[in-house]
């Protein structure tokens, strides 16, 4: 079940020389007074229908002179106080003239408007609990419901998007968007992604990926509508690639599932015809080949593992993984040739980053190498890195032969520890003369 789309403090206006930054009823203003203040429904005291609000009531609470402080201006009562109700387009259409500057800063800075800013992004979330328990109470499952909330990728002249409620104020109308007000309460963290977003690939507030922000807020979220295609640009297709990549981490970060936009879509074929969709093509495009060639790579698997084969179809990737600290580079698919000069040199290949691995009780390492009869004198030692940093050895250096193996998959048995693992490190030692051709790497899960 899928929560009402986009959320937003209707930030959409008609042109940018008269904006329009909502919501200024009086119930609004009401409910942002009692918000400031921490009274009536946050106190728990709610009347005329209102729903108790205690549990959003503010950390800090404020009197009427701080608010007149904060907003530069002498409110006599509560009822006089008005939220902001400008806002400086001119943030970033000016950004090269040192006007510019002065005013982003000052806008940037200004407490009054980033109070604002965090109750539209309450209300947002507000909107999200309550549909969410409307829902449920209905007799739906909490973990079938999910939120629907549009996410754009910051161009180069904008912020990045708000992740939490207290987000900094950005220098453009986010309509109260955010990650944390986007996960209902009885629900999970439903997200709406195109282009560079749907390839985990834009600048965050809290310089991880994004899509590590989203398993951070809501570790069963899903992408309810998403395509590799650009929103702005209607003619432009994704690549298989960017389609790979996409899909990849998607299962990779713990998304529960993914729908992808096909709306009245426009076949594959059709790219560069007049009328042509790019973020509605699905049927014969390079995202539907990816997304076959993932399901078939993946067949028989749990959702929790993670699964490495260095590219598909004509797409060769490094998929994230550093040999002896540089990117990848595979010869072709599921071929990531590992070779040293002597047999004493060490070769490390270090996994992506934001695993969140746990390493659980019947947690395993799978390695799929090219003839492993050849390899049987190779030695693998297995350590980890947890999100602090710290590297630390999980299990030490064992030869190949003493590995299980099934065909040419060798299985890697790791010990159960309590915390999870950002990082991994394979340590190869012995590696064959003729070098060690390794063809898919994946991780499969113990028990919860």
């Amino acid at each position: 079940m899928n929560l009402d789309a986009d959320v937003y403090m209707n930030p959409f206006f008609p042109k940018l020389e008269n904006p329009q930054w909502y919501d200024y009823n009086p119930q609004t203003l009401r409910q942002f007074r009692h918000w400031l203040r921490g009274d009536g429904p946050y106190a728990g005291n709610a009347e005329d229908g209102v729903p108790d609000l205690s549990s959003y009531r503010r950390k800090k609470c404020l009197t009427l002179a701080r608010v007149s402080k904060l907003a530069k201006k002498k409110f006599a009562t509560w009822a006089d106080v008005q939220p902001p109700r400008q806002f400086l387009w001119h943030v970033f259409l000016s950004r090269t003239t040192p006007r510019w500057l002065r005013e982003y800063v000052h806008f940037t800075k200004n407490p009054w408007i980033a109070l604002w800013a965090q109750f539209r992004r309450h209300l947002v979330q507000l909107h999200y609990d309550e549909l969410s328990q409307w829902v449920a109470e209905t007799g739906i499952p909490s973990d079938r419901i999910y939120s629907s909330q549009g996410f754009m990728e910051p161009t180069i002249r904008l912020d990045p998007l708000a992740e939490r409620i207290d987000s900094p104020v950005k220098n453009y109308d986010t309509g109260g968007a955010s990650i944390e007000g986007a996960c209902p309460k009885n629900g999970h963290l439903g997200v709406i992604i195109y282009g560079q977003c749907a390839t985990n690939n834009i600048i965050t507030e809290s310089k991880t990926s994004l899509f590590n922000e989203f398993r951070r807020n809501s570790a069963e979220w899903a992408v309810v509508e998403h395509n590799t295609g650009n929103l702005t640009r209607a003619d432009f297709l994704g690549s298989y690639a960017d389609a790979y990549r996409s899909l990849r981490d998607i299962i990779h970060y713990g998304s529960r599932f993914v729908s992808s936009m096909a709306w009245n879509g426009s076949p594959g074929e059709q790219h560069g015809q007049p009328g042509f969709l790019g973020y509605t093509s699905l049927r014969r495009s390079p995202l539907e080949a990816a997304m076959i060639d993932i399901m078939q790579a993946r067949a028989g698997l749990p959702r929790q593992a993670r699964l490495w084969t260095f590219g598909a179809g004509e797409h060769v990737d490094s998929d994230g993984w550093l040999v002896n600290g540089e990117a990848a580079r595979p010869v072709r698919v599921s071929c990531l040739l590992l070779g040293t000069h002597s047999p004493q040199e060490s070769i490390t290949l270090d996994s992506p980053p934001e695993l969140a691995w746990p390493l659980s009780t019947g947690s395993r390492i799978l390695l799929k190498v090219h003839q492993p009869s050849a390899a049987q004198a190779v030695r693998v030692k297995v350590s980890a890195r947890s999100e602090n940093g710290l590297w630390r050895e999980i299990s030490p250096f064992t030869p190949f032969s003493a590995l299980p193996q099934t065909a040419s998959c060798l299985t890697l048995e790791m010990p159960a520890c309590s915390w999870s693992a950002y990082q991994l490190r394979l340590t190869l030692v012995n590696l064959p003369a003729a070098g060690l051709a390794l063809n898919v790497v994946a991780l499969l899960p113990g028990q919860a």
